[in-house]
């Protein structure tokens, strides 16, 4: 959906798009 916010594990990870997509990888530190 448009303007959700995944957090991601500070782990490896993957991510496999379904259809055509756009990611911005954001750093945001939270306190």
């Amino acid at each position: 959906r448009t303007g959700d916010l995944l957090r991601v594990p500070n782990a490896r990870h993957s991510l496999t798009a379904l259809t055509d997509s756009a990611l911005l990888l954001t750093v945001a530190k939270v306190a």
